[in-house]
């Protein structure tokens, strides 16, 4: 399956709130802002959050009554069953810092909208896609394919000497209490890279050198998707 580019939803922070808390979700961890959270006792304030998502297409109304619209229910059952939020960033452009979450075979990924701070981008992939995605949008490093990891001219073959340039920083939370559970690494080493998976404490669980699509692969499983 190819992948192609997801269409964007753009969504504020209290928005997008409303809506999980409409679903159910009380607790999440993801990409927040420093206004606030939505104040549910202040009635004037909730009905102007519905009346923009509204006019967005994101609620619809049947019977006097609120529903959440077609083309963002996948995205809030995703996030209704994911166990985990992982953050992806590079060193050189940490503000484009993006959450993904994972649930019925899809991934939704959500970052700020950086010519407009108060919005989030939200695009919904099927998951086993996800690594294409974060390749389309340049989070991953760019490493060749070949040769193979047995090529005698690829220099280092084993990881365990490569001190290449940090990339691309994946770390996992607990998507309720907002702990790190493992984290992975990736290095540029030049026309090749390396990864290092990691536990919640720090403690090195892999280190291997890789070619493009085995990060993919690795990506997948780490993140819990099965194919």
């Amino acid at each position: 399956m190819d992948y192609k580019p997801a269409e964007m939803i753009m969504i504020e922070d209290k928005e997008l709130e409303l809506l999980l808390a409409a679903a159910g979700i009380s607790k999440w961890y993801g990409i927040r802002s420093g206004s606030g959270g939505v104040d549910y006792e202040n009635d004037g304030a909730v009905n102007e959050i519905l009346a923009h998502l509204y006019q967005k297409g994101l609620i619809d109304w049947h019977d006097g009554k609120a529903k959440i619209a077609d083309v963002i229910r996948p995205a809030v059952r995703v996030m209704k069953e994911a166990v985990s939020c992982i953050t992806v960033s590079r060193t050189d452009r940490q503000e484009d810092l993006i959450c993904c979450y994972f649930g019925s075979g899809k991934a939704v990924c959500i970052g700020r909208d950086s010519m407009s701070p108060d919005e989030l981008e939200l695009s919904v992939t099927d998951a086993g896609l996800w690594p294409d995605k974060l390749k389309a949008d340049s989070y991953l490093p760019e490493v060749a394919d070949y040769p193979d990891l047995s090529d005698p001219m690829k220099l280092g073959s084993s990881a365990a000497g490569c001190t290449g340039e940090l990339i691309t920083l994946l770390e996992r939370y607990n998507i309720t209490d907002g702990k790190l559970t493992g984290s992975i690494l990736l290095y540029d080493d030049g026309m090749y890279g390396h990864y290092e998976m990691k536990s919640d404490s720090g403690e090195m669980l892999e280190k291997s050198d890789y070619r493009q699509k085995d990060i993919f692969r690795i990506l997948l499983r780490w993140a819990g998707v099965e194919l």
